[in-house]
């Protein structure tokens, strides 16, 4: 987990929480724990690749090269997920149909 504190709040199939990117080193992380959190398993129990969804790297610096007077939100689907991402560290979770599957290794 992350040094910093985050917020965390569930609704139903909704699950949100929000990091400090001024002090996150990589964004990528904290997307994969809050998928974890969404399952309540560890990301070694999930069979999926977050770089098959979105490319890592380019994320990361989108987080790392915003001017504190940008804001922007981007969203992808990823294994039946959609998640959203905001520039001041907010990820939200939801699922993309009325079911989402979980692959467990």
């Amino acid at each position: 987990m992350s040094t910093h504190e985050k917020k965390r709040r569930t609704t139903g199939r909704l699950y949100e929480t929000q990091f400090d990117p001024e002090t996150t080193v990589d964004p990528c992380v904290e997307i994969v724990e809050a998928i974890e959190q969404y399952y309540g398993v560890a990301h070694t129990d999930i069979d999926f690749i977050l770089a098959e969804s979105i490319d890592p790297d380019g994320l990361t610096a989108l987080y790392r090269h915003q001017q504190s007077d940008q804001s922007w939100m981007i969203s992808f689907d990823h294994g039946g997920l959609e998640i959203s991402l905001w520039s001041d560290g907010r990820i939200q979770i939801q699922p993309t149909h009325s079911t989402t599957s979980l692959q467990t290794k």
